[in-house]
């Protein structure tokens, strides 16, 4: 290495020691916390207190509730380990009709109101992806 690229290094390796962390220490004011990450979820609506019935499933415990006054239905699907389906539409089957009520995904506890008029509801749980039908509960 010739005299002149020798100095021309050793002027950049100072010059890099002290731009480094002059620059590191420049970007510490402006750094924020971490990013957290939370689950963004429905709000759940409060259960009804009138229980109406329970059927208690291989992998889910499903409640029919009331209102006290009886005039609205809810149903209340407690999922205790996930299908093997990424996304499951529940669905409710009376006199030749069916209505997706709402969606399960993770385990956990579900509430999604019923259709007025439902009585004795046929509770479907169907994957849409591959169009079959996971599970059939009569409540």
């Amino acid at each position: 290495m010739t005299p002149p690229l020798r100095r021309a290094h050793r002027f950049i390796w100072l010059l890099l020691v002290v731009a480094l962390p002059l620059g590191f220490l420049a970007t510490r004011p402006t750094k924020q916390s971490p990013w957290l990450q939370e689950p963004v979820l429905p709000p759940q609506s409060t259960a009804m207190p009138v229980l109406l019935r329970t059927i208690d499933a291989d992998s889910l415990v499903l409640n029919l509730r009331q209102s006290v006054r009886g005039t609205e239905r809810q149903l209340e699907i407690l999922l205790k380990q996930p299908f093997e389906t990424p996304s499951a539409v529940v669905c409710i089957r009376q006199e030749g009709s069916r209505r997706a009520v709402g969606l399960l995904n993770a385990p956990g506890l579900y509430r999604f109101p019923l259709p007025t008029g439902t009585n004795r509801p046929l509770v479907e749980i169907v994957d849409d992806v591959h169009g079959r039908t996971v599970k059939t509960v009569q409540l």
